[in-house]
């Protein structure tokens, strides 16, 4: 089966059309956060590698002059503001060894994110598991680094990731349950 045979079986398939065996709205809503969870997903894991590509292209100093000339532009309104000073601080307490690990982690993330996106658009059978088991990693690590620096930002990001867990488990066993030969 081709990848544009497997799209179009998935819209088929789809909860907007009103499938018979999908007529409730829950399972409707479920099916449609679902789609829209992963591709979202698969964008964050977009962006993920282009940053950490970009953080392994520049040096320490480049990064700091770059927040320094942000902060200095129009583009922040207020350069002594709470944003400005929290970003300043980042930039120059930026360890070389940080800056590197930072990158190759986000590189490495986002790979990871973007395969896992494929595999469950292509409905394989290993993407399901392998996305929680791989979602719960990343939602420890998390967890433990607002432990150490709590942000807002990192918090939102890990209550997304359980919500992702959630639907991503709620669709393999809707799948698995409608007899998916991907899923048996």
């Amino acid at each position: 089966m081709t990848n544009t045979r497997l799209v179009a079986d998935r819209r088929c398939e789809s909860p907007l059309q009103g499938n018979s065996v999908l007529d409730t709205k829950k399972e409707r809503l479920f099916r449609w956060a679902f789609d829209v969870g992963v591709w979202l997903k698969g964008l964050d894991g977009a962006l993920e590698v282009l940053a950490g590509a970009l953080l392994l292209l520049v040096s320490k100093d480049q990064i700091v002059r770059a927040v320094h000339w942000l902060i200095g532009t129009d583009l922040i309104e207020n350069p002594d503001g709470f944003i400005a000073i929290y970003f300043r601080h980042l930039a120059g307490k930026l360890s070389v060894h940080a800056h590197y690990f930072a990158g190759f982690y986000l590189v490495g993330h986002g790979v990871i994110k973007i395969g896992l996106v494929i595999g469950l658009l292509r409905d394989k059978r290993w993407a399901y598991p392998s996305a929680v088991v791989f979602l719960l990693l990343f939602i420890g690590y998390q967890s433990y680094r607002l432990t150490q620096v709590p942000t807002l930002l990192l918090g939102a990001l890990t209550v997304v990731d359980v919500v992702v867990i959630i639907l991503i488990i709620h669709e393999w066993r809707w799948r698995a349950s409608q007899g998916y030969p991907a899923l048996h």
